[in-house]
């Protein structure tokens, strides 16, 4: 699997709106094929590994051969032929698959599909290294906008910029040539106004990164005022099409255009004044600091922030030339708090559901408690039961939209949720409560482990999912519901979690 991963990688800002993928076959201990996922509408990974095996004369040998492949096989006919058929018309008699596609469109049907054909499969294989190739991917199917990334330079004494005597550059060269990677490796770029009038950037691929990348990527910028000079560089085409120029827009609104445009990742290059705002609107996934050894003496200081933000529970450090780099992720916070849905986050529908967003309604105190989780460093995920979807009382594509205005409401809050996760009939990837595995899914897709985690619930079915689960404490919260199991703690109502949470969190 990690030449599979290798192969993935060579996809990294090719690929969108599609996920990064790669592949290999195995004959005997010996690798016979390899592939990735190149761009859209061209061939993904598996059938490319296919592709290349009989192209070295070894047709004969994938009837005995392994597939590893670093993504759950498609089942579905898109703008290519879904991989599954590739591999049961060349009789691969095994398959081992990183992470499932989480896509909940076509999550789990990949593997059903291989399995009920006969083909041995196993999940999980070098799965976390797996899921951080498409994270992005992941952040724009689950949430709809995409991973963002926020990168800066940083002097000793925390400052942003230099004089300008002093150069144009806080950071050595092999930072700058580092920054070139990562702008390669994602699908748009994206400053503030404040940085295009100070230092005029062109937004731009150089040197090797530009051969790799000929049409460059998509540059964004954000601007309150829009006082943007007319000459700045990157209104500069330079290959790269047109710029995308937001002016006066929420942060919200523009990543969910940009998400709804095929952009799975972006690299946020800025100051503190963009970063600071992306972080109070739950935005920034993730977190690059390039400490340089000098001394900045002005104004513009990146320490002048939120003190949460200083802290990313888990990173990374490497040394490029004199420089530090610091690498932290939110969605490692390794802990989260899950949430059921009807009856504790709305009001419950009694014996029936909630079939559109005209009866769905916050309980007391909801909100309020989901944005006490994320402001204590947790994330949140949602946990539900949609059996109305399985009934057929409401489509998939309703229950979405449904989420989506919730997901609006909360978001102005700051309390937008991590993850959804909905059993919506038997396809949908993992079994409905009182199972374990719907919320052993959500913390795989989060990052989290479930022993530091908590569940608020109203059912003996949310309980029992996480005391199976191994999670650190759940709450229960009074409803229609006989109370059989006992929680950690017992709340006749929402309007109190608030509180609980402060206490326990």
């Amino acid at each position: 699997m990690k030449r599979a991963l290798a192969e993935a990688r060579k996809g990294l800002g090719l690929t969108a709106p599609n996920p990064a993928v790669g592949a290999v076959l195995v004959w005997q201990n010996t690798i016979i094929g390899k592939g990735w996922h190149k761009g859209v509408g061209q061939g993904h990974a598996e059938t490319e590994a296919i592709s290349d095996a009989v192209s070295h004369g070894h047709q004969g040998k994938l009837s005995t051969a392994s597939l590893y492949v670093t993504l759950e096989p498609c089942s579905t006919q898109g703008r290519t032929p879904p991989c599954c058929s590739a591999i049961l018309l060349n009789r691969i008699p095994k398959v081992f698959v990183g992470c499932p596609d989480p896509d909940a469109r076509h999550r789990g049907a990949g593997l059903k599909f291989l399995t009920s054909q006969g083909v041995e499969v196993r999940v999980g294989v070098e799965e976390d290294r797996c899921r951080e190739i498409i994270r992005g991917f992941r952040m724009r199917v689950t949430q709809g906008r995409p991973y963002i990334i926020g990168k800066v330079g940083v002097t000793l004494d925390g400052k942003t910029q230099i004089p300008a005597s002093e150069g144009r550059w806080i950071t050595g060269e092999s930072s700058r040539e580092d920054v070139q990677r990562l702008r390669s490796e994602v699908d748009g770029i994206c400053v503030g106004g404040e940085t295009i009038r100070a230092d005029d950037p062109f937004l731009n691929l150089r040197g090797r990164w530009r051969k790799r990348r000929p049409l460059g990527l998509k540059r964004i910028v954000l601007s309150e005022t829009g006082n943007i000079p007319s000459t700045a560089n990157f209104f500069l085409e330079d290959g790269c099409g047109a710029p995308l120029f937001f002016r006066g827009r929420k942060l919200k609104e523009v990543m969910q255009e940009l998400g709804t445009s095929g952009l799975n990742t972006i690299l946020v290059e800025s100051g503190g004044t963009l970063l600071k705002a992306l972080f109070l609107e739950g935005l920034l996934d993730e977190l690059i600091v390039y400490f340089a050894p000098v001394m900045g003496g002005g104004p513009a200081s990146f320490f002048d922030l939120p003190g949460s933000l200083h802290h990313w529970p888990v990173s990374e450090w490497k040394s490029f030339g004199s420089d530090m780099r610091f690498r932290g992720w939110r969605g490692s916070a390794t802990k989260a708090v899950f949430f059921d849905r009807d009856g504790v986050v709305n009001a419950s529908p009694g014996s029936g559901y909630v079939l559109g967003w005209d009866q769905f309604h916050f309980n007391p105190g909801i909100i309020a408690a989901i944005k006490v989780a994320k402001d204590s460093g947790y994330l949140v995920g949602l946990l539900t039961s949609q059996r109305g979807v399985e009934k057929g009382e409401m489509s998939l594509g309703e229950l979405e939209d449904l989420h989506h205005r919730m997901q609006t409401v909360l978001g102005e809050s700051g309390a937008s949720f991590d993850g959804i996760f909905a059993y919506t009939g038997p396809d949908c990837g993992f079994p409905n409560k009182p199972s374990p595995e719907m919320l052993t899914h959500a913390a795989r897709t989060l990052d989290v482990n479930p022993d530091v985690c908590w569940m608020i619930g109203d059912a003996d079915r949310d309980i029992a999912m996480a005391q199976s689960a191994g999670v650190k404490g759940s709450s229960r919260i009074l409803s229609e519901h006989p109370v059989g199991l006992a929680a950690d703690h017992l709340l006749s109502g929402t309007a109190d979690l608030a509180d609980l949470l402060r206490m326990v969190l």
